[in-house]
């Protein structure tokens, strides 16, 4: 009896198992990396005012009057005024003085023109710039960071023989934590994070956790999705596609359909335009997903796309072809 129960049980469950083409992707030479030339925002910048030398203070108990002198702890032996932003910019790792120097002296310059064009004086100028310095400093750089851009030269792809088959397995999960329902909304949607979600029938994992609730809503579009035979969100150890030299890319979902296999990244819609590390990401998963189509369809697999799909646009009434035809990355 014990055995033919465990029988009929295991014909009802789903073959969960999904083959991924044994692919290493990674640059081969030095990265091209820096910050595009552009002009200061000044409406980023605040319109800061001279700082007093002494300060009056007046005790509310007493009424009595003191006067503290404010000590000069910041720099203030630089010749030229961009020289005290130049040095606090040349603090940040990111920033190197033989390859920017140029841009750090225009871009400082722009900021003190700006405080030339509101300030009375040279010295009311010198004074804010002094005071200021740090923060200045960071605001350029907070603006650099938009401009930045790293630009892998070539890959190189190794290619090993077979697949890797992962199969169905669990998640690791907080004994205090209760599996939710995935297709139940969240309402304390900052804590997804912490929470974890079951009642899956087409994910390799009895149970996920979900980076944001558009995680979890393309989760429902997979389980509902009828063309998608099985998904799961991978690990390090599922695939390597590196974007430099020493950091490894981890697409949010693998998903596979009855035509084809899709690495998908669901992602904030202002950082698919702006950041540049989404779009190095990108470039090196299509890259991945040429060779490992090459590879599948040479040993009976399927095609490999890569979607890089927004945040906002991920509605249960979808499908993975649907979004295929709007956000397929070439």
């Amino acid at each position: 009896m014990v055995e033919e129960m465990v029988a009929k049980a295991v014909e009802l469950l789903p073959d969960l198992s999904i083959e991924i083409p044994r692919i290493i992707l990674q640059p081969t030479e030095e990265i091209s990396w820096g910050y595009q030339d552009f002009d200061l925002d000044y409406s980023l910048i605040p319109k800061l005012q001279p700082v007093a030398e002494n300060i009056l203070i007046e005790h509310l108990r007493t009424h009595q009057r003191e006067v503290l002198q404010i000590k000069k702890d910041v720099n203030t032996t630089e010749e030229r005024l961009e020289d005290y932003l130049v040095f606090h910019l040349m603090d940040y790792p990111a920033v190197s003085y033989e390859d920017h120097a140029e841009l750090l002296y225009k871009l400082s310059g722009q900021l003190i023109s700006y405080l030339r064009s509101y300030l009375k004086t040279e010295d009311e100028v010198k004074n804010v710039v002094i005071y200021n310095q740090k923060r200045f400093a960071q605001l350029i750089y907070g603006q650099m960071k938009e401009h930045y851009y790293e630009e892998p030269t070539n890959y190189e792809v190794i290619v090993r023989v077979g697949f890797d088959t992962l199969k169905s397995s669990n998640v690791a999960v907080d004994t205090n934590e209760e599996v939710r329902d995935f297709r139940q909304p969240v309402a304390n949607k900052a804590a997804i994070r912490s929470m974890c979600f079951g009642g899956f029938k087409k994910c390799l994992y009895r149970t996920q956790k979900f980076e944001s609730d558009a995680e979890r809503k393309f989760a429902v579009i997979c389980e509902s999705d009828p063309s998608v035979l099985k998904w799961l969100k991978p690990t390090q150890n599922h695939i390597k596609i590196y974007y430099n030299q020493t950091q490894a890319y981890i697409p949010d979902f693998i998903v596979e359909t009855d035509e084809k296999m899709y690495l998908c990244e669901i992602k904030a819609t202002n950082r698919i335009e702006e950041d540049q590390e989404v779009a190095l990401k990108a470039q090196a998963a299509i890259t991945w997903c040429q060779h490992a189509s090459k590879h599948a369809l040479e040993n009976g697999g399927k095609e490999w796309v890569y979607l890089l799909i927004p945040h906002d646009d991920v509605d249960s009434n979808k499908t993975i072809k649907g979004l295929e035809a709007i956000y397929k990355e070439n």
